[in-house]
């Protein structure tokens, strides 16, 4: 790897610029008021999910000069993905995304960053992704699995106490979240609710009615409030509609919670998930259990509308990809409080942003993560 200049940092317009260097490519870079090069080039990037977004937060990294990326993703490209992927070609096609991102960030790799990939499920390979989260110093969070996936690397980096980043982007909308990691700062948790990935997957009545008619091949009509869901067909609808594995043990302790070992009625179905199925959920989504499972197959996916249907293209993965990496580079460089939460509508060009402090454990009732990792954090420290 080539050596890194690392001028002090310039505190304004008027302070000259240090002296150029033609040979190195950072020069401009390093030229800018309030940049210091030093944070970005020790950086070690994990970069989860080599799609759309990531494969332009891996590119601009690289532009950027971090010392070491780690790239994870199981999928192989595809080509649909081609319009808005930058780092894939029509040869890519069939190969693994991490591979063909590997080869594709050679024309951008101008520092000789060092690049590991790890073709693997994110899901059932969680065990991989918490150590590679320990060896790095930001986490760019560009799978979208699902609000309680999100929830699960938050709750990791919050307890690492290092910066935190994801994104979404699809038509014309792009969203940038940034979290510092740092005590006493706001989380993932302190904007988002986790009930939709709960509810709005399991739906209506009319999609039990469906279920049950195929499970027990016999129409179940809507009328029938009273039908039971046994704790076998509980465990199975929740593997079938929200691809949740191994979750016998849940289902079976929210059903002793409720006091229905037998089951839960149809009719009772959306107060048993809010009450006592979603708490046994993310009950073992504490820091302590997190960060010892080999799998997390236990959490739901998020229904999503396909891309098919809503559409993507190139200049909204691109603008919010490259916004996560501003996000975390103005961050580091303490350029002001950057917005946690933004929001850029291009065809529009509007847009919103909103900034909140960590949650106070004695006050702020909505972020169970913030108290939970900060408690964590000192029984590490006791220890």
């Amino acid at each position: 790897m080539e050596a890194v200049v690392c001028a002090p940092k310039r505190s304004s317009i008027a302070d000259p610029p240090p002296p150029e260097l033609l040979d190195d490519p950072f020069d401009r870079q390093r030229v800018m008021v309030n940049w210091d090069n030093e944070p970005v080039h020790k950086a070690t990037a994990l970069v989860l999910g080599v799609g759309g977004l990531g494969s332009s937060v891996a590119m601009a990294l690289c532009r950027l000069g971090v010392q070491k990326l780690l790239l994870l993703d199981c999928d192989n490209v595809e080509v649909t993905n081609l319009n808005r992927q930058i780092l894939f070609c029509k040869a890519d096609v069939g190969k693994p995304k991490v591979e063909a991102g590997k080869a594709g960030l050679a024309i951008h790799n101008v520092r000789d960053t060092v690049i590991e990939t790890i073709h693997t499920d994110a899901i059932t390979d969680w065990g991989r992704v918490v150590e590679l989260c320990r060896q790095s110093t930001v986490v760019f969070n560009c799978i979208d699995y699902g609000s309680l996936f999100d929830y699960a690397v938050n709750v990791i980096t919050k307890c690492l106490q290092i910066p935190y980043i994801l994104g979404s982007s699809y038509a014309n909308t792009s969203v940038v979240n940034y979290f510092t990691g740092k005590p006493g700062k706001a989380c993932w948790t302190c904007f988002n609710a986790v009930e939709e990935s709960f509810t709005a997957n399991q739906n209506q009545s009319e999609d039990i009615d469906k279920w049950l008619a195929e499970r027990r091949g016999a129409p179940v009509t809507g009328e029938a409030k009273d039908i039971v869901l046994s704790e076998t067909e509980l465990v199975d609808f929740h593997r079938d509609q929200m691809s949740m594995h191994n979750t016998q043990d849940i289902v079976h302790e929210a059903l002793a919670t409720a006091g229905t070992p037998n089951g839960v009625t149809k009719s009772d179905y959306a107060a048993w998930v809010r009450k006592h199925f979603q708490p046994s959920v993310l009950k073992r989504l504490e820091p302590e259990h997190l960060f010892n499972y080999k799998s997390i197959q236990f959490v739901p996916k998020d229904l999503h509308y396909p891309t098919r249907y809503v559409g993507s293209w190139v200049c909204v993965c691109t603008g919010s990809a490259l916004m996560m990496v501003n996000a975390w580079a103005q961050g580091i460089n303490n350029n002001g409080d950057f917005p946690n939460y933004c929001n850029f509508t291009l065809n529009t060009f509007d847009a919103s942003s909103s900034t909140k402090e960590g949650a106070d454990p004695g006050t702020d009732k909505f972020c169970r993560v913030c108290p939970a990792c900060d408690a964590y954090i000192n029984r590490q420290q006791a220890s």
